[in-house]
């Protein structure tokens, strides 16, 4: 099929260019040509599939399904169908690009409090996915669009993989997908706890800038799902908390019955997780859009800024400066624990502010003060306690001189005669 497609009318859709490929569809940027007259992305999967009864069939009721979504982080179908013996799924065209996008503008990571948004926004679809029996099974940084008002749009939910889990073997497993597979996908086996592990390695990606598993073939990274532990994402990143690093452990297990019970779960986890370790320096104001007023765990529209030309090159100047208005190419983040070594992390955020002085304006001279007044009381209430043993102890030793005086006295009248 390849390119031969461009300049070609499928539906009411003129197929411009050819803009990906991949061994199971071609997508193309098009024009609508009716009253509309706006562009597209237009998925036409090869024709091995197209030609397939069952197939056919099972595309029509899962696009149907897809079709019906209204959530705001699911890029919706705005059409799907079959023509010119192809099949083949229309939705918005995205011209701000992809995530992966995203993470090269900003130097290939971020910070656990600036990837929240990311991972809420798309835990909050896949939740909506899921209750509605449809799973993704194909999450990558580029199958997650960014919209121009910073929103997470999830894209691309594999279709071909849910028709045929058997087909999924190690060797039709391509690139960008292997480093993102659950082991079980390796098995041709595909589950909601599936999606959970590729989320726990797209927060790997995101938050340490690699995955946790690469290697010279897709087989090869295939078989480190299933064979090893994924690495301490704090071996790569000192700046990644305890915290953060036992959520990232548990969503990246090889048993899909041993990670979170749902999307929500996770999103949950790794909320209470970044509340238990803030970020060292001040938010920035464009980040401030970007994170939760409150502590609440729910997944309720969070937003990403996307930066724009203009604020990319502000963000080099400030860089020149010292200071960044935009998420910094090298993000540095605070952990609770910092250089010390075994001390446990508190189980909840509410055990750990509680541990902690109520910050203020001289929060420093307070847990000075805090801290000196403390000292002084234990210092009080140790003399107070020797002081009552003392007066306790009082009558036992006069009692105990008293006879050491009599025996005396007896044995005096029998040494010195009278």
């Amino acid at each position: 099929m390849s390119n031969l497609l461009e300049g070609v009318m499928l539906s009411e859709y003129l197929l411009l260019e050819c803009i990906s490929k991949n061994g199971i569809a071609d997508v193309y940027r098009a024009r609508q040509t009716n009253e509309g007259n706006y562009e597209v992305a237009v998925k036409v999967f090869r024709t091995g599939y197209a030609q397939r009864e069952s197939f056919r069939e099972y595309f029509m009721t899962e696009a149907e399904k897809i079709g019906q979504f209204e959530h705001p982080n699911i890029l919706p179908f705005l059409e799907f169908g079959e023509g010119e013996d192809l099949l083949y799924s229309v939705t918005p065209f995205v011209p701000t690009g992809t995530l992966d996008d995203l993470l090269s503008r900003v130097g290939g990571k971020l910070t656990a409090m600036q990837a929240l948004p990311i991972m809420q926004q798309l835990c909050s679809a896949l939740q909506y996915a899921h209750e509605h029996n449809v799973i993704h099974g194909n999450i990558k940084p580029t199958n997650i669009f960014v919209a121009a008002d910073g929103k997470m749009l999830l894209s691309d939910f594999g279709i071909v993989r849910g028709y045929d889990d058997t087909q999924q073997s190690l060797t039709r497993i391509g690139w960008g997908s292997a480093e993102y597979a659950a082991p079980e996908q390796s098995l041709g086996v595909l589950r909601r706890a599936s999606d959970i592990y590729s989320s726990g390695v797209l927060l790997f990606r995101i938050l340490t800038g690699e995955p946790p598993f690469t290697g010279q073939t897709p087989v090869e990274v295939l078989l480190k799902h299933v064979r090893q532990e994924a690495p301490c994402a704090r071996s790569l990143d000192a700046h990644i908390s305890d915290a953060v690093d036992g959520v990232l452990h548990l969503a990246l297990q090889k048993r899909s019955d041993d990670r979170f019970a749902s999307a929500e779960e996770f999103s949950n986890a790794l909320v209470e997780a970044v509340s238990v370790a803030p970020v060292a320096k001040a938010v920035s104001p464009i980040m401030r859009q970007a994170v939760p007023e409150s502590r609440s765990t729910s997944t309720n529209d969070p937003q990403t800024p996307v930066p724009t030309n203009s604020t990319m090159s502000s963000f080099k100047e400030s860089e020149d400066r010292g200071s960044h208005i935009y998420w910094s190419a090298d993000p540095v983040e605070w952990s609770p624990i910092g250089e010390e070594e075994g001390i446990s992390m508190p189980a909840t955020a509410t055990d750990y502010l509680n541990s902690k002085v109520t910050p203020s304006e001289n929060g420093t001279a307070k847990s000075s003060s805090a801290l000196t007044h403390t000292l002084q009381n234990e210092s009080a209430s140790e003399e107070k306690v020797a002081h009552t043993s003392f007066q306790k102890l009082l009558p036992i030793l006069i009692v105990i001189l008293l006879v050491i005086g009599l025996i005396a006295a007896l044995l005096l009248s029998f040494v010195i005669p009278t």
